[in-house]
């Protein structure tokens, strides 16, 4: 559509003179505003990246990028105005660098969180994502709620929509660190938690949408109560566990 209307703009271009005095800067803002206003700004946001360089977040201390470096085993960097990815050095391979377009779609998905931690974000900041989890297998879902839960403690407000039961499952968990009970560092550290991971259930809310509106949602020491998907999740496993005990059953008895 862009390239269409782009074409019908050189064609009322009218004779030499005219398209000689013409500024392509002109044309380029009116085919970029075409595009609903967010998907603009991101837009220009990216284009812009390069010129992050020189900036730094005020949560610097926090290094919060580090998470995101630590999921995808690699980093971003822009070189002659390109985004390319660089890889980790890991067991049995090689390390890489390659442009952002060549890289998997959760490298991708992630690369303007990256630049936004690294040098944007303030506390107070209010960072809205929407279905998180996209394009992130179950392990890195796991990971991505501890890292929510690390921009919480830094200041800044987080939004998310999801449809994920393990995001939501380890935010419970991160909410029950918050909790006394007996031996708790033993357990903490036997199950590979953070303590800078705890989150405070009186800093969450949590709501469904059904029937054309917001419910919220009960929270205590135990977490978010989310009814919706430990009622679909229960129902699937009795659906498994019938039609399994019908394949075992011995077909003489």
């Amino acid at each position: 559509m862009t390239k269409n209307h782009l074409v019908d703009m050189l064609q009322k271009l009218g004779d030499d003179k005219n398209r000689r005095s013409f500024d392509p800067f002109f044309l380029l803002d009116r085919t970029t505003s075409r595009y609903a206003l967010p998907i603009k700004d991101n837009i220009d946001y990216t284009r812009g990246i390069p010129d992050l360089r020189r900036t730094k977040t005020t949560l610097e201390q926090d290094k919060l990028f580090d998470q995101i470096k630590d999921m995808m085993s690699g980093y971003y960097r822009t070189s002659d105005g390109e985004i390319r990815f660089h890889s980790r050095a890991r067991k049995g391979s090689t390390r890489f660098q390659i442009p952002l377009h060549l890289a998997s779609s959760s490298a991708r998905g992630l690369s303007d969180l990256y630049f936004f931690l690294r040098h944007v974000a303030k506390p107070n900041h209010l960072l809205i994502i929407d279905e998180p989890e996209s394009h992130l297998d179950t392990a890195n879902q796991i990971r991505l709620a501890r890292m929510l839960a690390r921009f919480v403690r830094a200041g800044l407000r987080v939004l998310i929509t999801t449809h994920s039961d393990y995001v939501l499952k380890e935010l419970n968990n991160l909410i029950m660190l918050t909790q006394e009970f007996e031996a708790k560092d033993t357990v903490v550290a036997k199950l590979g938690y953070d303590p800078e991971e705890a989150l405070d259930p009186a800093s969450i809310r949590a709501y469904v949408a059904e029937n054309g509106q917001l419910t919220s949602c009960e929270i205590d020491e135990f977490g978010i109560d989310m009814p919706l998907f430990d009622d679909t999740i229960d129902s699937i496993n009795r659906a498994s566990v019938e039609l399994a005990s019908h394949i075992r059953r011995d077909p003489e008895s």
